[in-house]
C-alpha cells in the first residue's frame, strides 16, 4: 500500500460529553478536553496514545531522538510548547533525530505526530513527550514576587531580595542572619520564637488575587508553640485579603502546616497537613501551591493537604510578616528558615516531586536564548545573561482625574494624590533607585491639549503631574503616565 499523507484536525470535545466505545478495532480510549484526530481513512495503523516518553539528550548539540524514523521533517507535526515548529526552519530529521535550531530547557512539552513514517504506512500520536537536558537558570524567574536567600555573615540583618522586584526587607527585633543553621549557602534566618520577625512593605507583587502561585521555604524547628507564624499578610483584623501560612498544631509529633485564607474563612483552614512531623529540629522543604481552583500542600514533596477554593483573594493594603502574626502576640515561630521563594503566576509542582538539592537560581537562565520581556514590563532577560531593568519602565499608570480621582489601572503605583485642579501627584509602591524621568498625556479630541509635569517634582518616591488646557490648568478624566529610572 503506498504512503499516504495524513492531515491533522484538533476537535475539541465538551467536558460534558464523554468519548466512549471503540475508536478502532476493539481498542477504547478516553478523550478528554480536546483530542487531535487523524482526518481520513489511510494510513491502515490506527492510533495509539503514549505518554511518558523521553527525548534522549546528545549533549552540546540539540539532538533528540524518536522513537521510531522518519523520512523527512514534513513526515511529522511537531509542537513545543503548545507551539508548531516549521519544518526545516525550526528542526531537521535524519533517521530517527530531531534536530532543533533553538535551545529548549528541560522540561518543555513536546508533542508529536507522525504522518508518515519510513518504516510502514502507520502513523502514531505520541502526547507528552518531555525534552531532557540542562538548562541554566529558572525558566519561570519572570513569575518570581521574592526570594530571600539568607545569606550573609553571622548576625547581619541586612537581607536581599534576588527576584526582580528588589523588594524592601526589614529584621526587627533580633531577627537575623545566622551561620550556625543552613540548607545552601552556608546562613540561613534565625529566629527565636520570642517577637522577631522579617517585613516587607505592602508591595502589589505579593497579592494574589486569582493568580496561580508556589510559597516555598526550608524550615528547621523543635518548637512546640501552637500557631507558629511562617509566612502571612494582614491589615489590622481578620479579614478579605489576608492569609496566614502556620505550624498548627501545639503537638510536637504533629506539628500541622496549615494555610489560613481570610476571603475564605477566618476559622478553618483551607489545608491541614496530616501525618508528618516537622518539629524535629531537621530541614524541611514546604511548598504551597495553587493550581486554578486546587490548593495543595507539600512537605519535602508529598502532598500532604489539597484544598479547593476558586474564588479571587482581595487586594488590601498590609505589610508582609516572615516568622510572626501581625495581630496576634505570641505566634511567633522559633527555628530557621532558608531559600524562601514567593512565585506568583505559576504553579511549579502539580504533583509529588523531589525538593531542589541547590539554592534558587537568581536569573532566568537560557530560555531559548532569546529576549523576554517579563509581563510586568520591568525586566528582559537573553541567555545567560539574566534580567535586567535599566531601559524598563519602573511605573506606570492610568487614572481618572476628575471627581474622585481613581486609579484604572496601574503597576508599582500606591495612590493618586489629588493637588488641587489639574494638579496630582503619583505615588510609588516601591521607592525608585535614582532621579525619574516621566512621559505623560491625556486625551481630548475636540481641543488642542498639552501635558506638563511641574517643575522640581521629581522623586524617587513620587511624581507630581498637571494638566493645562488652551492656557488654563483643567481636571481631565483619561491621565496616563510612564515613569523610567535605572
Amino acid at each position: 500500500m503506498p504512503l499516504t499523507r495524513i492531515t491533522s484536525q484538533l476537535i475539541s470535545i465538551p467536558s460534558n460529553y464523554p468519548l466512549t466505545g471503540s475508536l478502532n478495532g476493539t481498542a477504547s480510549y478516553a478523550t478528554t478536553a480536546s483530542f487531535a484526530m487523524n482526518g481520513g481513512s489511510g494510513g491502515g495503523g490506527g492510533t495509539t496514545s503514549l505518554t511518558g516518553i523521553t527525548f534522549p539528550y546528545v549533549s552540546g548539540s540539540n539532538v533528540y531522538t524518536l522513537s521510531q524514523s522518519a523520512v523527512a521533517a514534513n513526515d511529522l507535526l511537531l509542537s513545543v510548547n503548545g507551539v508548531v515548529q516549521t519544518p526545516t526552519t525550526d528542526y531537521t530529521v535524519s533517521a530517527s533525530s530531531v534536530t532543533f535550531t533553538d535551545s529548549y530547557p528541560s522540561g518543555s512539552s513536546v508533542n508529536v505526530r507522525y504522518l508518515v513514517t519510513a518504516t510502514s504506512s502507520s502513523f502514531v500520536d505520541l502526547a507528552n513527550i518531555v525534552l531532557t537536558g540542562t538548562t541554566t537558570g529558572d525558566a519561570y524567574y519572570p513569575q518570581v514576587a521574592a526570594l530571600l536567600h539568607f545569606d550573609g555573615t553571622n548576625g547581619s540583618t541586612t537581607i536581599t531580595d534576588n527576584s526582580k522586584n528588589n523588594l524592601t526587607v526589614t529584621a526587627t527585633n533580633g531577627a537575623a542572619i545566622s551561620t550556625a543553621q543552613s540548607k545552601f549557602g552556608g546562613a540561613s534566618l534565625a529566629l527565636d520564637g520570642t517577637n522577631d520577625y522579617v517585613s516587607i512593605p505592602d508591595n502589589e507583587a505579593l497579592e494574589l488575587g486569582t493568580n496561580n502561585l508556589t510559597w516555598e521555604m526550608w524550615i528547621k524547628t523543635t518548637s512546640s508553640v501552637q500557631y507558629a507564624t511562617l509566612y502571612c499578610r494582614e491589615p489590622s483584623a481578620f479579614g478579605s485579603g489576608m492569609w496566614t501560612l502556620m505550624i498548627n498544631n501545639a503537638s510536637s509529633t504533629a506539628g500541622d502546616i496549615a494555610l489560613y485564607l481570610g476571603d475564605l474563612s477566618g476559622a478553618v483552614p483551607l489545608l491541614l497537613t496530616t501525618g508528618v512531623s516537622i518539629r524535629d529540629d531537621v530541614w524541611h522543604h514546604i511548598a504551597i501551591v495553587r493550581n486554578g481552583s486546587a490548593w495543595a500542600c507539600y512537605v519535602d514533596g508529598t502532598s500532604r493537604a489539597t484544598g479547593t477554593y476558586s474564588g479571587g483573594i482581595g487586594n488590601i493594603s498590609a505589610v508582609t510578616l516572615i516568622g510572626a502574626d501581625q495581630n496576634v502576640p505570641g505566634r511567633n515561630f522559633a527555628g530557621y528558615i532558608d531559600e524562601l521563594r514567593i512565585t506568583n503566576g505559576y504553579a511549579r509542582y502539580t504533583g509529588n516531586f523531589t525538593p531542589s538539592t541547590t539554592a534558587f537560581s537568581n536569573t532566568g537562565g537560557d530560555v531559548g536564548k532569546a529576549l523576554v520581556v517579563n509581563s510586568t514590563a520591568t525586566g528582559v532577560s537573553i541567555g545567560t545573561a539574566g534580567y535586567f531593568s535599566s531601559q524598563l519602565a519602573k511605573a506606570w499608570v492610568n487614572f481618572n482625574g476628575t471627581g474622585t480621582v481613581a486609579i484604572v489601572s496601574s503597576y508599582n503605583v500606591s495612590s493618586i494624590t489629588d493637588l488641587g485642579t489639574g494638579n496630582y501627584r503619583v505615588n510609588f509602591s516601591s521607592t525608585l533607585s535614582t532621579i525619574p524621568s516621566v512621559a505623560a498625556s491625556t486625551s481630548n479630541e475636540s481641543v488642542n491639549t498639552n501635558f506638563g509635569v511641574n517643575v522640581n517634582s521629581y522623586t524617587t518616591s513620587t511624581v507630581n503631574l498637571y494638566c493645562v488646557e488652551n492656557g488654563t490648568v483643567t481636571d481631565k478624566s483619561a491621565i496616563s503616565a510612564i515613569v523610567f529610572s535605572n
